[in-house]
C-alpha cells in the first residue's frame, strides 16, 4: 500500500499539468490548446468535416479534453485545423499573436494516439509549417510532417520530415497558390525510425515536436528536425529553403487528418496539447516543476476541475453501458473502479455533487 500511495504521488501532479497546460505557458510558447478551453475560434480555419474531427471530453491525454479524428472507411479528408503566426499577406489568416514578426525558426509539438487496433499506417498528412505569401495561398517553405516508411525496416508505420519551397534557389517566388506542385523544390525526405503506427504501439500516446529553421540569405543551412517523445528521429540540415528571399517567414501551421487512399475501415485517433514556439518545447512542461504536491481530486470530479457538479454527473451519463479503455471513455467515469460505466457510478457522483478540492 506505501508504494501505491508513493506511486500516486509522483504521477498525478504530472497528469495535472499536461491536463491543463496551457494555464501556466512558457514565454516563448506563441500558441498553446490543451483543449481544456474552447479555443477552436482562434483558429483561422476549422474544418470538422461534419463532425469528424471535434473537441471532445474523454478523449485526451488521461482522460482529458482533446480532438477527436473519425476516419469512415474510405475517408480522406476529415477535417484539420490551421493556425496563423506572424506577419500575414491578407487579413484572412488571423495571427494568433501581433502578426509583427516574420518568424524564421518554428517549433511546434502535438500529442497523438491511434485507437487500439487501428490499422493502415499513419494515415499521410498529419501537420505542416508553411509560409503563405500572398492573398492567394502561394507558399515558400513547406515542412511537411507525414507518415512514411520507416528508415530502418521500410514499414509503413513512421512518420517523417518531407521538406518543399515554392522558391527558388536564387530567391526568385515561384509559387502561385497552395500545393503548386509543378513549381515547388522537393528538398530531400527524411524517415524516421519510431513504428508509432504498428500494431504494438496503437493505443499509446507520443509526444510529436517538429522544428524548422530557414536558410540564411544564399546560404544552404536550413535545418529540419523531428522528435518522437523527446529523442531525435529525423533531421535534415544543409537546406536551402528560401535562397535569398527575405519577405515573410514560417506564418502557418497546420493540424491535419488527409489520406490520401483513404482509411481501410471506421478507426478514431486523437489529438491534444499542441504548442507552437520559439524554444524547444519539450514533453515535459513548466507546471510540472512548479507542482509542489499531488491536487485532492474529490470523489465523483469526473471532470478534474476540483468540483463536483451536473457536469460530472452528464459525463458519467454520455458514456454509461462503456467500459474503461474504450475510445472516447473517460477513465474516472468509472467511479467504483470495476471497468463498466453503469448506475452505480452515476449514483456516486450524485450523491457527492457539491464537494470541491480540498
Amino acid at each position: 500500500m506505501r508504494w501505491s500511495i508513493l506511486v500516486l504521488v509522483v504521477l498525478i501532479p504530472f497528469v495535472f499539468a499536461l491536463e491543463n497546460e496551457c494555464a501556466n505557458p512558457h514565454e516563448a510558447w506563441i500558441w498553446c490548446d490543451d483543449f481544456e478551453e474552447d479555443r477552436l475560434e482562434s483558429y483561422f480555419e476549422y474544418v470538422d468535416r461534419d463532425g469528424a474531427f471535434t473537441r471532445q471530453p474523454g478523449v485526451g491525454v488521461d482522460g482529458s479534453y482533446g480532438m477527436q479524428v473519425v476516419f469512415e472507411q474510405g475517408a480522406v479528408d476529415v477535417g484539420n485545423l490551421k493556425l496563423a503566426v506572424g506577419a500575414q499577406p491578407s487579413t484572412y489568416f488571423r495571427p494568433v499573436d501581433d502578426g509583427i514578426e516574420n518568424y524564421t525558426e518554428l517549433y511546434w509539438r502535438m500529442y497523438l494516439r491511434h485507437q487500439d487496433g487501428w490499422v493502415g499506417g499513419g494515415a499521410a498528412k498529419l501537420s505542416r509549417a508553411t509560409t503563405i505569401l500572398s492573398p492567394g495561398w502561394a507558399q515558400g517553405t513547406l515542412a511537411h510532417v507525414f507518415s512514411m516508411g520507416c528508415q530502418d525496416t521500410g514499414l509503413d508505420a513512421c512518420l517523417g520530415l518531407d521538406p518543399a519551397s515554392g522558391i527558388g534557389a536564387d530567391g526568385t517566388v515561384r509559387s502561385t497558390r497552395y500545393n503548386d506542385w509543378p513549381n515547388l523544390r522537393w528538398l530531400g525526405a527524411q524517415a524516421g525510425t519510431k513504428p508509432l503506427f504498428s500494431s504494438e504501439h496503437v493505443g499509446e500516446w507520443f509526444c510529436i515536436e517538429a522544428y524548422a529553421r530557414l536558410n540564411d540569405p544564399g546560404q544552404s543551412n536550413g535545418v529540419f528536425r523531428l522528435w518522437i517523445n523527446d529523442e531525435l528521429d529525423a533531421e535534415g540540415t544543409g537546406i536551402n529553403w528560401v535562397g535569398n528571399y527575405q519577405g515573410y517567414g514560417i506564418n502557418n501551421i497546420f493540424f491535419e487528418n488527409y489520406w490520401n487512399d483513404g482509411s481501410p475501415t471506421r478507426q478514431e485517433r486523437y489529438f491534444d496539447n499542441i504548442v507552437v514556439s520559439t524554444e524547444r518545447i519539450g514533453c515535459e512542461t513548466p507546471s510540472e516543476a512548479q507542482e509542489p504536491e499531488a491536487p485532492h481530486r474529490p470523489e465523483g470530479d469526473v471532470t478534474g476541475d476540483g468540483q463536483v457538479g451536473l457536469a460530472d454527473l452528464l459525463a458519467v451519463v454520455s458514456v454509461l453501458g462503456r467500459s474503461v479503455g474504450e475510445p472516447g471513455v473517460n477513465a474516472f467515469a468509472d467511479q467504483n473502479g470495476d471497468g463498466v460505466i453503469d448506475l452505480f457510478d452515476v449514483v456516486i457522483v450524485a450523491r457527492n455533487i457539491g464537494r470541491t478540492a480540498g
